[in-house]
């Protein structure tokens, strides 16, 4: 068995065996497929001819994310044990997949109709990984470092945040972070986020939970999905989008 095929799902680091718990992670990978949604691809497939899936670590309604590795760095990046996260286009409304069957290709549902929405959902998917291009090293906005096209969707490589989002953060901190707190995880991603706005990019999705905080506290925003370039009616033909709660 090649060392890239031991890599535990959870924390890509190497293990003697994925029959048993991760001594690293915890990572029990026949409970996770026990609980694993269908549509989500199983660990251990490789897209691309490059990047190894691991386990799912966020699922919204336009898209699903993976821990992942990829395998073109093994000269040094694998020593390094650096994983990345992969973001694949998948439209809950629009889009099913039966990985128990055994193929991992994604089949629109519906007609004509539904086939025009997903194809426009992903082409606002390609321009999320062109938006964050734009952003290469910013301080405190999550960094894309590739997209492909496979089983009938796209994927968007981002480097992999280690850490717990925001809302959970403050929930550990007895829900009430104070000024000084605040001021010193968030300015970062302020004056990033100013940047960001003068280049004519407005994020729509900035949330606790699209804020990732990691063990040296420093913050990263992630998910540009509902991106949008300004225009010059200052956005009044955008669609608006809520977020619950």
């Amino acid at each position: 068995m090649a060392d890239w095929e031991k890599r535990c799902p959870g924390c890509m680091k190497t293990v003697n065996s994925l029959n048993v718990p991760c001594p690293h992670c915890g990572f029990d990978r026949e409970k996770y497929e026990q609980k694993r949604n269908p549509r989500t691809l199983p660990p251990g497939i490789v897209l691309d001819n490059q990047y190894l899936i691991g386990k799912v670590i966020g699922e919204g309604g336009f898209g699903i994310t993976y821990s992942a590795y990829d395998l073109a760095y093994l000269a040094w990046w694998l020593k390094l044990e650096i994983p990345v996260a992969i973001k694949e286009y998948f439209p809950s409304g629009l889009a099913t997949r039966n990985t128990q069957s055994g193929s991992p290709s994604v089949i629109v549902t519906g007609g004509e109709k539904e086939v025009h929405y997903y194809e426009s959902g992903l082409r606002s998917f390609e321009q999320e990984a062109r938006n964050l291009a734009k952003f290469l090293k910013l301080p405190g906005v999550v960094q894309v470092m590739g997209l492909f096209s496979e089983t009938q969707t796209a994927y968007l490589v981002m480097e992999y945040v280690p850490g717990i989002n925001m809302k959970d953060y403050i929930r550990s901190h007895g829900n009430r972070l104070n000024e000084k707190m605040v001021l010193r995880l968030m300015r970062p991603l302020m004056e990033s986020l100013d940047k960001v706005h003068n280049a004519g990019i407005i994020h729509r999705d900035i949330s606790p939970d699209n804020i990732l905080i990691t063990q040296n506290q420093e913050v990263t925003l992630i998910d540009f999905g509902a991106a949008r370039m300004a225009s010059n009616n200052d956005g009044k033909s955008m669609t608006i989008l809520l977020k619950h709660g």
